[in-house]
């Protein structure tokens, strides 16, 4: 595709983004970051994509599917398989195309995610649920993806193909299956073509008329997804078949519907949908939907096909339990394999019959519903495979029969009372690969079942009050057969040491043990957690020196950061460690980008002032006696709800305006929080000075803030001149962190404030003081090209309309000093997310 269309293309994904909801974003940055040159994407925080040469491998890897010729394969959890296909016209005419993907094996789980050609090119990854143009969900045996002929991106999807020495055109696709099942999936792939369009029937289309009449037409607003699609008279389309989300099959008939985030605002089309015979899905989550959840279940009753309700994120009311509880017929006999009513306003009790031997439900999302009561006794024979009942209001103990479910591969009941212990034999199940239990109120020890497992991936414990690690985990290699990959048990009350058995762990990236009563010396061993790339000890007890073969931990070993879904992160603030600091951490050691990712200060190394110059890349390390001043500054990743929400790093929110430094005008002052740019009196050495920004409240985060005055920010005293207006801001997480040492004033440029950011260790360079305002900052911009300049300029006008479109939700969060801040957050997770639960990715935990 040439450049002129790469333009035009990025700018119609960027507008498109702009006008859909903040949650359903995600997917579509993944493609521009395929499409937009990298010095674009790390402007706006983005990682660039993959070199050529590793989409040329992948692609030289797949298989090839052909008309006619099923395809079978096998993929594991969390794996996936490339496939390419490349579709005839019949004549001028080019068809529409069905795949079919199978399962072989009675547990087997999987689904398939394609993208045109051109796009894995300029990205050379996997198509993923994030990055994906065509896609299939939560499958249970058979799915399809249909690729219509009348999509946006199909005519984009053509490319010339050498066939006899000619050259013809086709449609060339690039798919991945990518597998669920803990014991692997067995599949056959197939490939249909279709020269016909399809089209909805009258009596399929009169019900979706009946559905926007009564959801949509009510405001000039609404459904605006829905009403940007038009048939050539300009009327509305009621034609699902062609709606991307949703499918037909060859009558005409909906298999799919997908209306999530359409902005539907009315009781829920209880007879509208009856009238889909052979619906097998239904997404209808994220809008305005109101009703009583009994009588729509009980609507569903009818739908010998239906297998996939997802009704999330709407007004529903009432109880599972109500009346002959229709949630019981329906799992029990109708087929009903996957439900997620989370986030409405569901009461009452959470049915035994969905965790019973007969039930058919293999996944259950109930998230932030207002139930009451235990947990429900749990059959080791039922068909769940996945369980998410996040903050529902669970009181009680976890059944001691959970860790005997014999297909149950992730469980989440974060985020609810849930006390006394952790049941001893949770994680002895072969399936298990996912627990969170964080933000509860379990007390006594980790148990031995976590270390004995093979299969178990990722363990979310955090903010409970557990004591102990079982002796178990203190057994030197104990973990060499693991396969865990998070394991998360901050702020907890564990005593002891460091359990040696976590050194052999050869697959952990991410261990997070913040805010304990850990004590002794860390573990030295070599060779010790090649994979380990982000390591939260802080706020701990730990003594004695930092461990020589510390340096073997994958945070400084580059091929272990590329495989890593975690941007690194290694923190060792806030204990008791002495002695000298290794030469693996010195400056000249490790590349610049890491350096705002080591935290040591808080400890007892008592170093001499002034800071030595290997050391003062470390943002809060300080000299003498001055570690007392970071002490009390809180170091670890907050409580959260669903504990990847911490390693989601939020698009950038950009503003044009901010180009210009300049005050905030009086009618801002009462919408953002004063920050007070007085320097501090301290007499640290002159190299080190701490922002005086007070860290925001529990119901404020600041994004941005404004340069008022760039005169304030020099210290006082003879050293004025020789500082510059670098400043560091303290992230997040509340820490003080100390300005880096700066260049001769000679060679500095004083009409530039210079922003570090600790997450890259990169200076963007903007205007200050009045000139500021006239040069706008367009040379940083200019990098060449008229068509580069295009993507730049539409870019930067889009994403101002998101940050104003937010701007209500975050104007408390914007202050007077205009510096981003330096956020130290974890890496977006992409296809990893899908690995990370051993789930579904549009289920994540």
């Amino acid at each position: 595709m040439d450049s002129c269309k790469r333009v035009a293309l990025a700018c119609l994904l960027f507008a498109l983004v702009a006008t859909r909801p903040a949650a359903a974003q995600d997917g579509f940055m993944d493609i521009l970051d395929a499409i937009i040159p990298a010095p674009i994407l790390e402007f706006f925080g983005r990682s660039p994509p993959e070199s050529p040469e590793v989409g040329q491998r992948i692609l030289s890897e797949a298989d090839i599917l052909e008309l006619e010729k099923p395809q079978e394969g096998f993929v594991g959890a969390g794996e996936a398989n490339i496939l390419t296909l490349e579709i005839p016209p019949n004549g001028p005419d080019f068809p529409n195309a069905l795949i079919t993907l199978s399962m072989l094996n009675e547990e087997g789980d999987a689904d398939i995610y394609c993208v045109p050609t051109y796009l894995f090119e300029i990205g050379n990854s996997p198509p993923s649920n994030a990055f994906s143009v065509w896609k299939s969900d939560h499958s249970q045996g058979n799915d399809h993806v249909f690729i219509s002929r009348n999509h946006e991106l199909y005519e984009e999807s053509k490319v010339g193909v050498q066939e006899d020495g000619v050259t013809a055109e086709a449609v060339s696709i690039v798919c991945s299956v990518v597998g669920f099942a803990a014991g692997g999936s067995e599949y056959v792939v197939e490939i249909d073509i279709d020269y016909t369009d399809r089209t909805l029937i009258d009596e399929e289309q009169s019900a979706m008329q009946d559905i926007f009449d009564t959801c949509c037409a009510g405001s000039p607003s609404a459904c605006q997804q829905w009403k940007s699609k038009t048939e050539d008279d300009g009327a509305v389309s009621m034609d699902f078949c062609h709606f991307s989300g949703s499918m037909c099959n060859g009558e005409g008939r909906l298999l799919r519907l997908g209306m999530a985030a359409f902005d539907l605002d009315c009781d829920f089309p209880i007879e509208s949908i009856a009238k889909l015979e052979g619906l097998e899905k239904l997404e209808m989550g994220k809008n305005k939907l109101k009703g009583d959840i009994s009588e729509i279940l009980e609507s569903f009753k009818g739908k010998a096909m239906l297998e996939y309700v997802q009704i999330s994120d709407n007004m529903v009311e009432g109880s599972l339990t109500a009346g002959d509880a229709p949630v019981c017929d329906l799992t029990h006999g109708s087929g009903l394999a996957f439900l997620d009513l989370a986030r409405n306003d569901i009461k009452g009790e959470i049915p035994a019959c969905l965790f019973d031997e007969s039930t058919e439900l293999k996944e259950i999302i109930l998230d932030e519903n207002d139930f009451e009561g235990p947990l429900p006794e749990m059959s080791p024979d039922a068909s769940l495979q996945s369980i998410r009942l996040v903050g529902v209001g669970l009181t009680g103990t976890i059944p001691e029969a959970i860790g005997s479910m014999e297909k149950l591969v992730a469980l989440n009941l974060a985020e609810n009372a849930l006390e006394g212990p952790i049941p001893s034999n949770l994680g002895s199940a072969l399936t298990l690969r996912s627990i969170s239990l964080g933000n509860n109120k379990l007390e006594g020890a980790i148990p031995a079942a976590f270390v004995a497992s093979q299969n178990l991936r990722f363990v979310w414990l955090q903010n409970n009050r557990l004591t102990e690690f079982a002796d178990e985990w203190d057994v030197a290699g104990a973990l060499e057969d693991s396969r865990l990959v998070i394991f998360d048990a901050a702020k907890n009350l564990i005593e002891g040491g460091l359990p040696v058995g976590f050194l052999s762990a050869p697959k952990l990236s991410l261990l997070e043990l913040a805010d304990n009563k850990l004590s002794g010396e860390i573990p030295d061993e070599p060779g010790m957690l090649p994979r380990l790339t982000t390591a939260m000890l802080n706020g701990n007890e730990f003594e004695g020196v930092i461990p020589v073969n510390m340096k073997d931990i994958g945070f400084f070993d580059e091929q272990a950061r590329i495989r890593s879904p975690f941007k690194p992160e290694f923190d060792l603030s806030n204990n008791m460690l002495s002695g000298e600091i290794p030469d693996f951490l010195h400056a000249d050691s490790i590349p610049q980008f890491l350096w705002g990712k080591i935290r040591l200060g808080g400890n007892q190394f008592g170093l001499p002032c002034p800071l030595a110059d290997h050391l003062r890349h470390i943002n809060d390390l300080v000299c003498g006696d001055k570690e007392s001043l970071v002490d009390s500054v809180e170091s670890d990743i907050e409580a959260r709800d669903d504990p990847r929400e911490a390693f989601k790093e939020p698009f950038l929110d950009f503003d044009p305006e901010a180009l210009s430094v300049a005050p905030a005008s009086e009618s801002d002052e009462d919408e953002v929080t004063a920050i007070d740019m007085e320097p501090i009196e301290s007499d640290l050495p002159d190299e080190f000075v701490f922002s005086p920004v007070e860290a925001p409240s529990a119901e404020q985060e600041v994004e941005s803030v404004e340069v008022e005055d760039v005169s304030l920010l020099s210290n006082s005293g003879d050293n004025e001149s020789s500082r510059n207006a670098n400043l560091l801001v303290a992230s997040k997480r509340g820490r003080g962190i100390p300005m880096r040492p700066t260049p001769d004033p000679k060679e500095a440029d004083d009409s530039s404030v210079e922003l570090q950011n600790s997450s890259e260790a990169e200076a963007v360079q903007r205007p200050s003081g009045t000139k500021a305002a006239k040069s706008g900052g367009s040379g940083f911009f200019i990098i060449g090209g008229a068509a580069f300049m295009f993507i730049i300029l539409m870019s930067v006008i889009v994403v101002g309309v998101i940050r104003k479109r937010q701007k209500a939700k975050t104007a408390e969060a914007n202050a007077i000093v205009d510096l981003e801040l330096a956020v130290a957050e974890v890496e977006p997770e992409g296809d990893d997310a899908a690995m990370l639960e051993g789930v579904k990715p549009s289920a994540p935990l």
